[in-house]
């Protein structure tokens, strides 16, 4: 069904829309007439197949399709101009614009988690919201959201409120700045009205209300005590023997000291923890005497690690993993560092050195006037001089200045003036700083004032005995502080609205004392403080809720106030004087000896408990699903030995080893032979009689010449073959570019050549004694194509020739020697003939919302195709089955790269059973679909995944039910046996860089054309042996296995049938014959007694009955 929208483009003009339709549509309402303004048919240029969104603003015109838009302009005279488009990642579904026709914000939809996104026009995530009835629309610089029963405020990322609903329907008029809606429970019109709040309200439990009347505001605060148990942590086997996933600790209320305990005993080692030594990570750390070293940095990328130490006289920078080094000489400068940045201030030169990672001078500043002072926060220096000039701010990771205005510095030197002077009275003086920088506006905190540099307005306000250590704007104007209180050992979550500092909450350092000056790290979530209790040192680490009070989540003991964040871990030196690193977000689950070679993917379930070291608080019982994915692709032996009997010649390899296989050889003594994968049975002489009327030679270059009005001609020949399966195929294909040849059976014989705008088609009838084609064809015919035919792949299926191509399929019919078009409005991907005597056909098909399959089951009536009926797979039932056995990160657009194809299709206890081949996320599986046709109700079923490590650059060359074969890119071709009992398969073999093709001659044979020496033969796959060879006469060898990756070995012993074995089957088979003869024997004789005794009977009854009558 459609959606309408309406807009009003000027006065008495009107514009409505019908989009998310089969057939979209744009409508103008002016001077008393309606207008077609664009739809489907208009816009074919451009191609909008599909529209998901219309938005108007003044008169620029957004059509919105899935993966992005479409800007066109109005023009006075109500026509449309396209101007350009816009494509976005994702499944696009809305834009977001405000009054002056700003694109902020934009709709996108995550099908993996069924959830709808705003994203800024950064794609920084803002929220996200379950499923896709949302109705989402912006007043100027605020987005509003409403689901079923909600409506959501949303002015940034981090300051939302909630209303709750009674009602479907909803207004939003952005004139007024209001919304309202009829509330459906209580009969009364609710007005809101969007207003900024002055002040926040403490965060509580409760609702609190600014201003009760009809038009109100209203600021909840939402907090959470549930936490979800039931995480799934997926584990990829990639042959490493160690390997860690995380479990989230999001909405856990943890005890700020507590231990983890493991409930189970498992078969594979497991250690759930999340504080763990640094020397794990950085061995080469330790190569440095600890107690003489400071550890200032670690960081870590893709290709290096490295530790940044600090020593008496030097900095190093010390590679994790080798002993490569540098260092930066330290002696005689005050050093100063950010992260992996140094700022040296040497005296002596007056001059300031910038370093970057391995000792590289980034930048030097040479300062002529003396230093007198050089103040810090996280990146940001202040540097005055002793003449009391304009003091330098230095941005460390940006490397540059910032300047500031005049009056800015003639505040900040007046400032230092006062401190320098008070300094001098009392040397115990310390400095509270801070600094940060928005776009159009500086904040920082000197001593005790804060300043506020808005263009070129300087205010500045007195904070009494606090020092900022964290400030976020929340709105325009509107900020978030954290602060600490000196006086009251105690922090403080405020709010500023450029006019007054508010507190919102306050935290109590009641069994701690804060450490001055100040030692702290932040980041954006989380703060660590170094604090003192009972002459022992902690670091207390706090997460910043900015709408709700600050919370303390972990206390730890240290031995040196050295500690750093590097994103969301926390490097420091436990009491014991070792680095360590505690995870803030998540327990790290560390797995050993995990290896299951016989799965493809394994489920466990886990529980542990958090055990806290405070009697009085509860034990925490937590759990997971822990799924294991075999991603391994190494080769590992089944056994160090085996047996065969010698009487066997075929080689299974999966009996002896787990994975991928390249190549097979067999050891013996000195010796060695390769055994190959797929052997030549016979060369096929298509001039024997064995094969006359199953492969024909037959010349087609009079056809194709005199279709071409070539005056001269010579002989192109095509090898026309049969098989067991009812099929009739070109065993060598011919490289014509004007011509496609398609046999219909073995005799009539289809020929499309391409013209300038069609291409034309003649069937021609094969004459069976010379073996050669009758120059006249019996029918001819012509067809329209959208794209040139190279883009079509052409195959016949039942009596269907189907022409394929990504955007379309068309469908011809051969009937009596005719062929004629079939009209098809079901938008047909695939189509298959079922097999056995009907007429049914399968073919699938997918609408545009791409979020499921459309089986039909077909039938042809006159040069009709008729759906006797429809099954819909839902692609999540597939995912939900592909989970059991490979990891499915997201949904995926059902695209090119992500391809389904039908197999074959039979019909067998009254359901149609339908093996596809499907590439999914780099993946390619066969699997089942069976549909009941009493109710064409649809079940899915994976019945192989097909291992290897090429991705999804591999297509299918060769299916029949006992084997296929995938193609690389580079011609290589990989054998997978379909009769494996497992789930997964490994492919036995592979032939690389190789023309050959192969073609079905039956189930367990085939047909292979080698394009090098155009020879056809018969062969067959598998690994097959001699064990009365010369190689097997000490009755032992080794069966020797390698791929890419690796290598594995078996001796396998050929066990001799012995003459005594075979006395002793003969004994038995006797005695078993003799018992059988006894048993019949046996039954014979009592069969032929209880006649006689039925017989005797007989006679008695007849005996008295003629006594009886003699005495009557």
């Amino acid at each position: 069904m459609c959606k309408r929208k309406y807009f009003k483009l000027d006065d008495n003009q009107y514009i409505i829309s019908f989009y998310q339709c089969i057939t979209w549509g744009l409508y103008i309402y002016w001077q008393q007439k309606i207008k077609e303004l664009e739809n489907e048919e208009l816009a074919k240029p451009i191609q909008i197949s599909y529209l998901e969104n219309v938005q108007i603003c003044q008169y620029r015109l957004y059509l919105i399709s899935e993966f992005g838009y479409y800007l066109f302009w109005i023009s006075k005279m109500n026509e449309v101009q396209f101007s350009m488009y816009f494509e976005y990642p994702g499944y696009f579904r809305n834009l977001l614009l405000s009054s002056n026709c700003q694109s902020n914000y934009n709709v996108q939809y995550n099908q993996s988690i069924n959830s709808t996104i705003i994203f800024q026009n950064t794609q920084q995530y803002i929220i996200q919201f379950q499923g896709t009835d949302i109705q989402i629309e912006q007043m100027e610089n605020i987005v509003i959201a409403k689901t079923q029963n909600q409506l959501t405020v949303i002015y940034n990322q981090e300051y939302q409120q909630v209303i709750q609903l009674n009602t479907l329907h909803i207004t939003i008029d952005n004139n007024y700045n209001l919304i309202y809606w009829l509330d459906e429970i209580t009969k009364e019109l609710i007005f809101y009205k969007i207003s900024y709040p002055k002040n926040i309200i403490q965060p509580s439990k409760h609702v609190q209300v600014q201003n009760q009347k009809k038009i109100c505001y209203k600021l909840k605060y939402i907090i959470e005590h549930q936490y979800n148990k039931n995480q799934t942590l997926d584990f990829n086997y990639q042959c490493q023997n160690e390997s860690s996933t995380v479990y989230s600790k999001e909405g856990l209320q943890l005890p700020h000291k507590y231990e983890i305990k493991l409930d189970q005993n498992l078969e594979f080692r497991l250690n759930i923890l999340d504080q763990y030594s640094f020397q794990s990570i950085c061995p080469k750390h330790y190569n440095f005497n600890p107690n003489d070293t400071i550890l200032l940095y670690f960081e870590t990328n893709t290709n290096i690690s490295f530790s940044m130490i600090q020593t008496k006289d030097y900095i190093y920078f010390q590679n994790c993993h080798n002993s490569n080094k540098s260092r930066v000489d330290i002696q005689n400068c005050q050093v100063f560092y950010f992260q992996s940045y140094i700022l040296l201030h040497n005296q002596k030169k007056q001059e300031l050195q910038l370093f970057g990672f391995q000792d590289i001078l980034i930048r030097k500043f040479r300062i002529q006037i003396q230093i007198t002072d050089i103040v810090q926060y996280q990146q940001i220096f202040l540097i005055f001089t002793s003449d009391s000039k304009d003091p330098k701010i230095i941005d460390l990771s940006k490397r540059y200045q910032i300047i500031l205005n005049k009056q800015t510095n003639k505040i900040l030197n007046a400032l230092h003036q006062i401190y320098f002077q008070d300094k001098q009275q009392n040397q115990n003086l310390t400095t509270n700083h801070f600094f940060i920088n928005f776009e159009n506006q500086k904040l920082f905190q000197y001593n005790q004032y804060l300043i506020i540099l808005i263009h070129k307005n300087v205010q500045m306000i007195r904070l009494e005995n606090i020092q900022i250590i964290f400030l976020k704007q929340l709105l325009n104007l509107q900020y978030y502080l954290l602060g600490v209180h000196l006086i009251n050992n105690s922090i403080n979550d405020y709010h500023f609205d450029s006019q007054q500092v508010s507190v919102l909450s306050s935290f109590k350092l009641d069994h701690y004392e804060l450490i001055k000056p100040l030692k702290y790290q932040i980041n954006k979530k989380y703060l660590a403080l170094a604090s003192l209790s009972e002459n022992k040192t902690y670091v207390l680490i706090f997460e910043i809720r900015i709408t709700k009070p600050l919370l303390l989540v972990k206390v730890i003991q240290i031995s040196r106030i050295e500690f750093f964040f590097l994103g969301y871990q926390l490097f420091y030196y436990n009491f014991e004087d070792e680095i360590n690193i505690y995870n803030l977000l998540y327990f790290e689950v560390q797995l050993q000896d995990s290896t299951e070679h016989n799965e493809i993917a394994v489920k466990t379930n886990i529980t542990f408990q958090i055990i806290s070291e405070m009697k009085s608080e509860p034990t925490i019982y937590l759990g997971f699903t822990l799924k294991f994915y075999n991603e391994c692709y190494r080769l590992f032996q089944k056994s160090n030995h085996s047996s065969i009997n010698s009487t066997q010649n075929h080689i299974i390899p999966s009996k002896y080893f787990y994975g991928s296989i390249d190549l097979l050889k067999i050891e013996v003594s000195n010796e060695t032979n390769i055994l190959e994968p797929l052997r030549f049975i016979e060369w096929i002489d298509i001039s024997r009689l064995r094969y006359e009327g199953r492969i024909k030679k037959i010349d087609i270059g009079p056809i194709l010449f005199i279709n071409q009005s070539f005056n001269e001609t010579y002989s192109i020949y095509i090898v026309l073959a049969d098989n067991d399966l009812g099929q009739t195929f070109i065993i060598n294909p011919t490289d014509q570019l004007f011509v496609k040849i398609l046999p219909i059976n073995n005799q009539y014989i289809l020929f499309f050549f391409d013209q300038v705008n069609f291409i034309q088609g003649a069937m021609y009838l094969i004459d069976e004694d010379t073996q050669n084609l009758i120059k006249e064809p019996i029918q001819e015919l012509n067809i329209t194509l959208n794209q040139s035919y190279s883009h079509y792949l052409i195959f016949k299926t039942g009596d269907l020739i189907v022409f394929k191509s990504k955007s379309q399929l068309l469908l011809y019919m051969i009937l009596n020697s005719s062929i004629k078009f079939i009209e098809n409005d079901l938008y047909i991907l695939d189509i298959l003939k079922v097999q056995g005597n009907n007429q049914f056909y399968i073919s699938f098909s997918q609408l545009r919302d791409r979020q499921a399959y459309y089986f039909h089951v077909l039938s042809i009536n006159q040069f009709n195709l008729v759906s006797i009926g429809t099954a819909i797979l839902q692609l999540q039932t597939i995912f939900i089955e592909l989970q059991a056995y490979v990891q499915i990160l997201l949904y995926e657009h059902i695209d090119e790269k992500s391809q389904i194809s039908i197999l074959d299709c039979e019909i067998i206890d009254q359901e149609f059973r339908i093996q596809v081949f499907q590439i999914f996320n780099k993946i390619q599986i066969i699997s089942q679909i069976c549909i009941k046709i009493e109710n064409y109700s649809i079940s899915f079923k994976v019945l192989n995944i097909l291992r290897h490590e090429l991705g999804d650059k591999m297509k299918l060359q060769f299916y029949n039910k006992n084997h296929l074969i995938l193609q690389s890119l580079s011609n290589s071709y990989y054998f997978y046996d379909l009769k494996e009992p497992l789930n997964f398969i490994d492919y036995f073999g592979s032939i690389i860089q190789n023309n050959d093709l192969y073609y079905p001659f039956n189930t367990t044979h085939l047909y292979v054309f080698q394009r090098n020496t155009s020879q056809i033969y018969l062969a067959e796959l598998g690994y097959k042996i001699d064990t009365q060879s010369h190689l097997f006469e000490n009755q032992i060898f080794t069966l020797v296995a390698e791929n890419q990756l690796s290598q594995a070995r078996c001796r396998i012993t050929i066990n001799e049938n012995s003459h005594q074995e075979e006395d002793n089957n003969f004994l038995i088979k006797l005695v078993i014959v003799l018992v059988l003869i006894l048993i019949f024997y046996f039954l014979l004789r009592r069969i032929q007694l209880k006649r006689k005794q039925l017989n005797n009977q007989r006679h008695h009854h007849q005996t008295f009955a003629k006594i009886s009558n003699v005495e009557e």
